[in-house]
């Protein structure tokens, strides 16, 4: 079984095509998938594909570098706060389906740190600012 470290199945330009493309991965040997954490704007169809499939796709939460922008800091306490609201299996009273807040956490689907780093194909205007975002 192969494992996709790196997806993007809710992005736009493939949001249509994504349950084809999920579809194509699982043909070809692709057992787990994880999807990479943009930002609060695509989080909300991020968890909507992860859902849909329980046990093969996982989430990651962060901050893409290319994200960080003046308002970086509701940004990254955003990440905080549902880092906050995960629970480990361990803690989880019902590992199967723990529930916090607007978002449905099913045993270690977030598994996770991503994106997040430096990236400056976009240019290097918030290069300081995503050097702090990684501190």
């Amino acid at each position: 079984m192969f494992v996709d470290t790196h997806t993007h199945f809710y992005d736009q330009w493939l949001l249509p095509d994504a349950e084809e493309a999920i579809e194509r991965a699982l043909k070809a040997g692709v057992g787990k998938m994880i999807q990479a954490d943009v930002d609060s704007s695509e989080r909300p169809a991020m968890w909507e594909i992860g859902n849909r499939h329980p046990g093969v796709i996982y989430q990651m939460l962060g901050l893409y570098p290319c994200s960080v922008t003046e308002n970086w800091k509701d940004e990254l306490d955003l990440v905080y706060a549902l880092a906050q609201k995960v629970k480990s299996p361990s803690s989880a009273k019902n590992k199967a389906d723990a529930t916090e807040g607007d978002f449905t956490f099913r045993g270690e689907r977030v598994v996770a740190i991503g994106e997040i780093g430096l990236d400056y194909h976009e240019g290097k205007e918030f290069a300081g600012l995503q050097k702090e975002v990684l501190r």
